[in-house]
C-alpha cells in the first residue's frame, strides 16, 4: 500500500519519500494526500478499485446508531443504510436498482413475461423500516377492442398482490402511452414483517386503475422480491406491449 502526500511549502518541485512497512509517503508543496496515487490531483485522491476482493478505494463498516448530534457534511454507514448530513438534516441516499437498457415487446401472445418486466431485490435482511421503493415502467399499448385484454401483475415473493387490467372492451390505438408506478415502503422487519405496496396504471385515454396492500407477513430475513409481469388475455396480432423504460429508485430511511 502507498500513500502519499504532497505538503506545502516554498519549493513546489520539492519531493520528500518517507519509507515505512506500509507507507511511502510523499510531501510536496500543494497539500494534497494521495492514498495509492503517486501524483494526487486533489486533497485526497485514492487509487481506482479493482474486480479483486479488499481492493475498493473505500469502505464503511456499518455502525448501530448514527451520530447523537448531527455534524453538517459527514456521511454514515447505519444498519445497511448509508446516510449523510446536509445541515443538520441526516437523510437516507437514494440509490437506483435494475435500470432497463433494452425494450421488450409482447405481441400476438397469451405467455406471462419471462424474465419479468422489472425484478426488485430483497437480499436476506437487507429491508429496513422505512426503506421505500419507487419502480416506473413506460412503454407503448396497442390493442384491438373486444378481444381480449392486458394484465399487469404485481408479486412479492412470488405472490400476486395486485392484478391491474385495461379494459377489453374498447379498443387502444397504436402507439398509446402507458405508465405503471409501483411503490413500495417497508413497515415491519423480521419473520413477521410487513410491507405496503401501492400500485398505479396510467394508460392514455383510459380511466387509471391501482391497488393499495399491506403485505403480512413477510420475512425479510430471506431472500424475497418484488416482481411485476406482462400478461394478454387473447392471442391477437393487435395487441401488443412494448416496453421501452423502467427502473427502481430505492429510498433509505432517514436515521
Amino acid at each position: 500500500m502507498k500513500l502519499t502526500v504532497i505538503k506545502k511549502n516554498y519549493h513546489p518541485s520539492s519531493l520528500i519519500l518517507v519509507y515505512s512497512f506500509l507507507f511511502l509517503t510523499t510531501f510536496s508543496a500543494f497539500s494534497q494526500v494521495g492514498i495509492g496515487e503517486t501524483s494526487p490531483t486533489a486533497v485526497l485522491h485514492l487509487k481506482a478499485g479493482t474486480t479483486t476482493t479488499g481492493t475498493a478505494p473505500l469502505k464503511f463498516t456499518t455502525q448501530v446508531s448514527p451520530l447523537t448530534t448531527i455534524e453538517e457534511g459527514t456521511m454514515e454507514y447505519v444498519g445497511h443504510s448509508l446516510q449523510f448530513s446536509q445541515f443538520l438534516k441526516r437523510r437516507g441516499i437514494a440509490m437506483s436498482e435494475d435500470v432497463r437498457i433494452e425494450t421488450t415487446d409482447l405481441i400476438n401472445t397469451t405467455s406471462e413475461t419471462s424474465p419479468p418486466l422489472a425484478i426488485v431485490q430483497h437480499g436476506p435482511n437487507y429491508l429496513e423500516v422505512g426503506k421505500s421503493e419507487e419502480t416506473v415502467i413506460r412503454g407503448i399499448i396497442e390493442q384491438k377492442s373486444n378481444n381480449g385484454n392486458l394484465t399487469f401483475r404485481v408479486k412479492y415473493a412470488g405472490t400476486t398482490i395486485h392484478t391491474l387490467e385495461t379494459e377489453d372492451l374498447k379498443g387502444i390505438s397504436s402507439n398509446t402511452p402507458f405508465v405503471l408506478t409501483i411503490i413500495a415502503t417497508c413497515r415491519s422487519i423480521g419473520t413477521n414483517g410487513s410491507i405496503q405496496i401501492n400500485s398505479f396504471l396510467e394508460v392514455a385515454g383510459e380511466k387509471p386503475v391501482g391497488g393499495s396492500t399491506l403485505v403480512n407477513p413477510i420475512n425479510t430475513k430471506l431472500e424475497e422480491d418484488t416482481t411485476i409481469t406482462a400478461k394478454w388475455s387473447v392471442a391477437n396480432t393487435s395487441n401488443s406491449l412494448t416496453v421501452e423504460q423502467s427502473r427502481t429508485l430505492c429510498i433509505e430511511p432517514n436515521k
